[in-house]
C-alpha cells in the first residue's frame, strides 16, 4: 500500500507542474497579446511620428540657407565682441536718442591678470524705459561688462523745480573686464 501512496502523490505533483506551467504560459500569451494589440501599435505609430519629425528637422538643420544664418550670427557676435565699451555705450546712447551730460573715463585698475576699465555716464531726463532698456542693451552686448553702480532720480524741470512725470536723470558706472596681454 505504501507503494499505492507514492505513485499517486507523484501524478499530483507532476499534475500540479504541469498545471503551474501551462497557467504561466497561458498568462504570458495573454500579456503578450494584450500588448501586440493594445500598446504596440500605438508606440509604433509614435515612433514613426517622431521619426518623420526627426529627418525633417535634419533636413532643415543641414539647409545651406540655415548654415550661412549660423555662420553669419557668429561671425557678427565676434565682431560685437571686439567693440571696446566706449564705443558700445555711444552706439545704444545713439539708438535711444539719450543726452549724455558727462563721459567720465575711469583709470583702468590692474588685478592679477584682469584689467579693469570703468566707464561713468551721467543722462540728461528721459523716459525710466529707455533709461533701462539703454543700460540692459550694454549690459548684454558684452559678456564682459557689468554694471558696477546705477542711480536715477525723478528730474527737476519747468518752473519751481517741479516734478515731470516720467522723466529721470541717471547716473551710470560701466565696468569692462578685460584679459591682461
Amino acid at each position: 500500500m505504501a507503494h499505492g501512496k507514492s505513485s499517486s502523490s507523484s501524478s499530483e505533483l507532476l499534475q500540479i507542474v504541469i498545471l503551474t506551467l501551462a497557467m504561466t504560459s497561458g498568462g504570458f500569451c495573454l500579456l503578450y497579446l494584450g500588448l501586440k494589440v493594445f500598446m504596440i501599435p500605438r508606440v509604433a505609430q509614435k515612433v514613426e511620428t517622431e521619426a518623420r519629425d526627426y529627418e525633417k528637422l535634419a533636413a532643415l538643420l543641414s539647409s545651406q540657407e540655415l548654415i550661412e544664418l549660423r555662420a553669419n550670427a557668429k561671425e557678427q557676435a565676434e565682431t560685437d565682441q571686439q567693440d571696446s565699451l566706449p564705443v558700445i555705450i555711444d552706439r545704444e546712447v545713439a539708438a535711444k536718442n539719450l543726452d549724455v551730460l558727462s563721459r567720465v573715463p575711469g583709470p583702468p585698475r590692474i588685478s592679477g591678470n584682469i584689467i579693469e576699465e570703468k566707464h561713468t555716464r551721467k543722462l540728461g531726463a528721459a523716459p525710466m524705459r529707455d533709461v533701462l532698456e539703454f543700460v540692459a542693451r550694454v549690459r548684454n552686448s558684452k559678456k564682459s561688462v557689468r554694471v558696477e553702480a546705477f542711480d536715477m532720480q525723478r528730474a527737476r524741470t519747468g518752473r519751481g523745480g517741479d516734478e515731470v512725470e516720467d522723466s529721470w536723470t541717471s547716473s551710470i558706472d560701466f565696468v569692462e573686464f578685460k584679459p591682461r596681454s
